[in-house]
């Protein structure tokens, strides 16, 4: 296929986008500590505008870092299984890059509060680490090989808050296996998050970034890549039941064997508040992804969303609409897909808690030429037990196909991805958590290299200061 011009131009452009953010990024840090409401130290959505009290609220006392809990240890569905393969699905249910296992707070409502141990001025800092021991059986070496093996997981890692509002944070990873199927390997993460306010403008920044060696779904093997994501959103008010939510998107991707993805996406979306219980409103978006090697793709949606709460136990999000996807320089016709996204969360007691989830979304594949389309369920139920003890179980199922770009009426695999999972957590010694799981999962191809039955047990232990 004839490289095109957009392409001589990639270098210019990632210059750009890192040269503004290190213009940008001291003065949102700047006027953060001065203005903001804090927000969640995860990932920040561009639709997640800030609540502006008239009076900020007094610094609390800051705990441990141990506020952010896997997926394998809670009744919530893996992300990517969630919104897609893009970055792949991790087969190792104890490998997931940034994780910084922690069952929630014990009996009670409320997390341990422990003093910091470093902190100078605005900045505290929160070492962590834990170890994780995971053996498993059908694991993909390659398309085909199944292995069994060991795996020994060091993190060591630590989480900064800057000031109120922001946090920065970093986690290796020391992979250690024992068939030789599969390669020693040091994973790496990082990100930053946080938001500040100017004028009537709710503004949140977060970014990501994770070097990772993980056999995958996907591919049916140990996969190296980078990935890179940047999210910007702004959000204001216009009258008392209508508001504006913009958004701006960079995910990009790296890998040694397979194709690399460099995408770009702008999001803007209009509420209204029909009551204190229930918003409605809709999202348009577009986006362009840059495939080396492969089809290069445009793309616009329109979504309907629904939001809102049911007394003060049930809670949900809905949304719904189509994408219309372009493939450039093929001659190709365009694509039109139905894509959707909801989730409901059930509070049944204080003890008990029930959520499920559903999801259909379109991003590139790993393969050459190719785009994928991903429809998604599941849910999970979790229970505290005795005061001390937190018993989950989840599970979820993803139908993946993945079409030709070249003639996307074609299907060139299609896949069935499913598992369930059980797990069982507590805290000790007030920093400290310890955590047993066992973990069932299929993957079912057209190309039966791919498919496996794994079966994964495992345990935890991790501490915070």
């Amino acid at each position: 296929m004839p490289r095109r011009p957009f392409r001589s131009n990639l270098r210019f452009l990632l210059g750009v986008r890192w040269g503004l953010t290190a213009v940008l990024l001291p003065a949102l840090v700047g006027r953060t500590f001065a203005q903001a409401q804090a927000t969640d130290p995860g990932l920040i959505s561009p639709y997640a505008p800030l609540t502006l009290p008239e009076d900020p609220e007094p610094e609390k006392t800051p705990t441990s870092p141990n506020t952010v809990t896997p997926w394998w240890q809670t009744n919530l569905p893996p992300n990517n299984l969630i919104t897609g393969p893009r970055l792949g699905t991790d087969a190792i249910g104890s490998l997931v890059p940034g994780f910084n296992p922690a069952p929630p707070p014990m009996a009670g409502g409320s997390a341990p509060s422990t003093p910091p141990i470093l902190r100078w001025g605005p900045v505290t800092a929160h070492p962590f680490v834990s170890y994780g021991l995971t053996y498993g059986t059908g694991l993909l070496a390659g398309p085909g090989r199944e292995e069994n093996s060991l795996i020994n997981t060091v993190s060591p890692g630590v989480s900064f808050d800057l000031g109120k509002y922001w946090n920065l944070s970093y986690t290796p990873s020391l992979v250690f296996y024992t068939t030789d199927g599969y390669q020693n390997t040091v994973n790496q993460s990082a990100s930053l998050s946080g938001g500040t306010t100017a004028g009537d403008w709710g503004l949140n920044l977060g970014s990501s970034f994770a070097k990772t060696d993980n056999p995958l779904v996907e591919t049916g093997q140990q996969t190296e890549q980078t990935s890179s994501s940047t999210q910007f959103g702004a959000s204001r008010p216009l009258s008392s039941v209508w508001s504006l939510d913009l958004g701006i998107t960079q995910a990009l991707r790296w890998t040694g064997d397979f194709n690399n993805t460099f995408s770009w996406g702008v999001q803007s979306g209009l509420m209204y508040q029909l009551s204190q219980l229930i918003s409605v409103g809709f999202d348009l978006g577009a986006g362009y992804d840059l495939v080396e090697p492969g089809t290069d793709m445009t793309h616009e949606s329109l979504q309907v969303a629904v939001n809102g709460a049911l007394g003060d136990k049930l809670s949900y999000s809905l949304s719904g609409g189509f994408e219309i996807r372009q493939f450039l320089d093929t001659g190709a016709s365009q694509k039109l897909s139905p894509i959707m996204s909801g989730s409901l969360n059930y509070q049944m007691t204080e003890k008990t808690s029930f959520n499920v989830y559903a999801n259909r979304s379109v991003s590139p594949s790993f393969f050459n030429d190719q785009f994928t389309l991903a429809t998604a369920i599941g849910g999970g139920l979790s229970q505290r037990v005795l005061g001390r003890f937190f018993l989950s179980l989840t599970g979820g199922f993803r139908w993946t196909e993945n079409n030709s770009t070249l003639d996307p009426t074609l299907e060139v695999q299609n896949t069935d991805y499913s598992f369930v999972r059980i797990g069982l957590s507590s805290r000790f010694l007030q920093r400290g958590s310890a955590s047993i799981f066992y973990l069932l999962s299929q993957n079912t191809s057209s190309d039966a290299a791919l498919s496996f039955d794994s079966n994964q047990v495992g345990m935890q232990l991790s501490y915070g200061w």
